[in-house]
């Protein structure tokens, strides 16, 4: 028959006091490895200081996360140029739009450096607003860090990021994570359309023509276009489909009215540099009183050309003149 010794008793109760002490210490519950590591105590420890209800032992899910969202830095959208704002509008009245007989699908046709990832995230956005969620695929070379923290920077902590390079525990805890609600975007490969992304309402797929948004060398054979419109008809969601050089297919479907197209013919920069040009030869105006400015107020004179209205006490340059116009 066993019986305990006065030393080994001794023991038992220092480890049972260093283990209570180290607890009592910590903000928040640590794993038992953990504990038994820093104190060198085992598990029967643990046990008879649960029995005294001195502490509590219980299991915790330990999720993994891909994408570290620490340090990155929230931005604020973008001023959009005519043509992106003309092309938001479109798909914001979309988004809306409560009762559809079909999904609408846009074609957003913009050459490099259009912005088209602008309206993605405002579109996004806007469906976070509406109390609903997105999925947005990329071609897989295109799934950088920089690409994920564009996003990441605009839905903190609120972005999934779902790859064929994550380990199978990432992927499992990044999916769970998804169905339970916890992020309003869900980014990745052609296989992220699959996500059980819950109140889906808008899927964006950049680069719509890239060859491996299609499946073809195992089961299932799919495209990831087709299965993305399919997924917008059950779930009454929106799809944008943005190339600067659309797939013949999508481009032959616009043309002929199935698709709604949206053109952003020129690059951010450019439109900007035309913008300045036109705006080159309105008035400008200088302030009459400290404190005080005076506006512009465009008229259209006799002979077509624009001039500005000239409140009283206030001077004028023209454009290119720093000599003020005679009273």
């Amino acid at each position: 028959m066993y019986s305990m010794t006065p030393s080994t008793h001794r023991d038992r109760v220092a480890e049972q006091a260093a283990l209570l002490e180290l607890l009592v210490w910590q903000d928040e519950p640590i794993p038992i490895s953990e504990a038994r590591q820093r104190t060198g105590s085992d598990r029967s420890t643990a046990n008879a200081l649960a029995k005294k209800d001195l502490i509590e032992i219980r299991q915790i899910e330990i999720r993994q996360q891909p994408f570290a969202h620490q340090g990155i830095t929230r931005t604020l959208p973008l001023h959009l140029t005519p043509d992106q704002e003309a092309a938001f509008h479109a798909i914001r009245s979309s988004l809306r739009e409560k009762h559809r007989t079909a999904p609408p699908v846009f074609l957003l046709h913009g050459v490099t450096g259009s912005g088209k990832t602008e309206i993605y995230l405002q579109a996004l956005a806007e469906t976070v607003r509406l109390g609903k969620r997105g999925i947005v695929l990329v071609p897989e070379i295109s799934l950088t860090p920089q690409t994920i923290e564009r996003f990441a920077s605009r839905f903190p902590n609120r972005v999934a990021v779902l790859h064929s390079q994550l380990s199978l525990r990432e992927q499992f805890d990044e999916w769970q994570s998804i169905r339970d609600g916890q992020f309003d975007v869900v980014i990745g490969p052609r296989s992220a359309v699959f996500a059980p992304q819950p109140d889906l309402g808008l899927i964006v797929i950049d680069e719509e023509h890239e060859w491996t948004y299609k499946q073809q060398e195992q089961s299932p054979r799919y495209h990831a276009r087709d299965v993305a419109i399919k997924l917008a008809e059950l779930t009454g969601s929106v799809v944008i489909l943005g190339s600067a050089t659309p797939d013949v297919e999508t481009w032959v479907r616009a043309s002929d009215g199935e698709l709604d197209l949206l053109r952003l013919p020129l690059a951010v920069d450019q439109e900007r540099v035309m913008l300045a040009r036109h705006l080159a030869g309105v008035a400008v105006v200088a302030v009459a009183q400290a404190g005080c400015a005076c506006a512009v107020r465009p008229r259209l004179a006799s002979n077509g050309v624009m001039s500005a209205s000239r409140p009283r006490k206030a001077r004028y340059a023209s454009a290119g003149s720093s000599e003020p116009p005679r009273e």
